[in-house]
């Protein structure tokens, strides 16, 4: 949830400097990049930990 507010203070700081659309586009491919990079670690994170619990 922290992150939730740090992207907001991001936004709203490239808002003040951008227009609006521009500052929602730039987050917004920000936050895709940072999904996609991170699938990965979440997959192998997900994939340890159910197989602790299996054995």
């Amino acid at each position: 949830m922290t992150w939730q507010g740090v992207g907001a203070v991001i936004a709203g700081g490239l808002a003040q400097h951008f227009t609006p659309g521009t500052a929602i586009t730039a987050v917004a491919a920000i936050s895709v990049a940072i999904t996609v990079f991170s699938r990965p670690f979440v997959v192998r994170a997900r994939a340890v930990r159910v197989e602790t619990v299996d054995t």
